[in-house]
């Protein structure tokens, strides 16, 4: 599952689930709109299996990050989010407020 969220205030957000493999390691791949992420990007991860915890092992690069969990086979929930750069904001239109 996979959802994304452009909004107006130039934040991107994209968030799903994933299962892990026999490892505990899932690879996320994010769909061509993420290559206009920068830098500076915030990623939250929920495992939903109590006590198990996730971290990111491989930062996003390529269009993909990699997860890594404790355990084997766990289903995490994560998120992405990141600042579009300025110049690709949305300019507002008279009688909104860029924030």
């Amino acid at each position: 599952m996979l959802d994304s969220n452009g909004s107006d205030a130039g934040l991107l957000v994209f968030s799903g689930e994933v299962w892990t493999d026999a490892r505990g390691y899932a690879t996320v791949t994010l769909p061509r709109a993420a290559g206009r992420l920068h830098a500076c990007l915030d990623y939250e991860l929920r495992p939903l299996t109590p006590g198990v915890t996730a971290s990111i092992v491989a930062e996003f690069s390529d269009g993909r990050f990699t997860i890594a969990t404790d355990e084997p086979h766990v289903k995490v929930a994560w998120g992405v989010s990141s600042r579009r750069p300025h110049s690709a904001r949305v300019t507002p239109q008279p009688g909104e407020e860029d924030t």
